[in-house]
């Protein structure tokens, strides 16, 4: 509704300038200059800059997915040591107790296969408490 109204006030004061300019009457240097020069386009392209700015921009799926491609490929540069090594992360209580239980469990069970015995692990470390999984550090 806003819009319409803005469109038609910007139309009501273009035509009563033009219609002022036809009878004689002067308003203003620059009304005079810009109406005389043909300047009709440059009120078409006001009107539509003032209602693409009233309305709301819809953003489409695939707009916002290439502006989180950018963010996404935008990488953080990686911690480095004395030497130029990049550091890593310490692992988490669940891969040093993974490390651990592992070769135990292919010892005892050399048939199984690797995600088999994670499958096992991740049993045994669900079925822990809080605070023995914290011993696990």
């Amino acid at each position: 509704m806003k819009i319409l109204a803005r469109a038609c006030k910007d139309l009501h004061e273009l035509f009563s300038t033009e219609a002022g300019l036809h009878r004689g009457e002067r308003k203003s240097e620059d009304s005079v200059d810009s109406a005389v020069s043909g300047a009709r386009h440059k009120t078409k392209a006001a009107e539509k800059e003032a209602i693409n700015l009233d309305t709301p921009k819809k953003l489409s799926p695939q707009s916002v997915t290439e502006a989180t491609d950018k963010v996404k490929k935008q990488k953080k540069q990686p911690l480095v040591d004395q030497n130029g090594n990049e550091l890593k992360r310490p692992l988490s209580a669940y891969m040093l107790f993974a490390n651990f239980r592992r070769p135990i469990l292919k010892q005892d069970h050399p048939e199984m296969q690797l995600a088999d015995l994670t499958k096992v692990i991740s049993a045994e470390w669900n079925e822990m408490q809080p605070v023995q999984q914290k011993v696990s550090l």
